[in-house]
């Protein structure tokens, strides 16, 4: 499903008694409200974090692989708000690192490009940026 530019989803941590459910929406009351329904104990978002719906999948399966040692069951944790708060932060800042870095890569294949379609005179003229 493609994404409006700047949309927003959430990564959130919903706790119920030990347990905090771990995972991604766009509209967090209307998640509650379906975790809620057949649940005989009471939810409540432990915390949430916006981020770009762009990235929200790569940064929730960041967070489940760094809680894994906490993992009871499907995205459900034995693990306290703090370490999750730790796990988001860690995930968006790997996450970050490595989109930046594929974009470098990207630049640098791209002037490659450039410059050979110049060597061999295709008629594209330019000059490489002084740094």
């Amino acid at each position: 499903m493609l994404q409006e530019p700047d949309a927003v989803s959430y990564i959130y941590g919903i706790r119920c008694l030990r347990f905090i459910k771990v995972g991604s929406a766009r509209n967090l009351a209307k998640r509650l409200l379906q975790l809620s329904i057949g649940n005989p104990f009471k939810l409540r978002i432990a915390i949430f974090e916006p981020v770009s719906a762009h990235y929200v999948i790569a940064i929730e399966r960041r967070i489940h692989a760094l809680l894994k040692e906490w993992h009871y069951r499907g995205e459900s944790y034995a693990v306290d708000t703090r370490t999750v708060r730790r796990a988001i932060n860690q995930a968006r800042r790997e996450i970050a690192a490595t989109l930046m870095a594929a974009d470098d890569a990207y630049a640098e294949r791209s002037e490659a490009r450039l410059l050979a379609q110049v060597s061999r005179g295709n008629g594209v003229e330019t000059r490489r940026a002084e740094p």
